[in-house]
């Protein structure tokens, strides 16, 4: 029987501490290995060029986005943010959601 838990199990004497082994999966065993998909992760080299440009254009618009957010953020007075600007801070970096959440949720209108 396999333990999964990450802290070491006791064996032997109360003084020796052994950890069990993290079990590996077959290339053939599981539903993604089954339809013959490689789960390892790809080097930059073995992408397409299709997949770089990809890649590249989803980063700079999720960095211009979180950007523009900060930008917004750091000029906007906290009157006219919804809740605190230290924690919109936060969510604006999370991926995408996080300033499209500021933006539709984080701002009260100016004027």
């Amino acid at each position: 029987m396999w333990d999964f838990s990450p802290w070491p199990v006791l064996r032997g004497g109360a003084d020796t501490v052994k950890a069990h082994p993290i079990p590996r999966r077959d290339k053939g065993a599981g539903p993604i290995a089954a339809k013959g998909r490689d789960m390892r992760a790809l080097h930059w080299s073995e992408l397409s060029d299709r997949q770089q440009t990809a890649l590249l254009v989803a980063a700079s618009v999720q960095l211009a986005l979180a950007a523009t957010a900060w930008a917004d953020l750091v000029t906007r007075p906290a009157a006219l943010v919804n809740g605190r600007k230290d924690v919109w801070a936060a969510v604006i970096g999370v991926n995408f959601l996080g300033p499209i959440a500021y933006f539709a949720r984080g701002r009260r209108a100016r004027g």
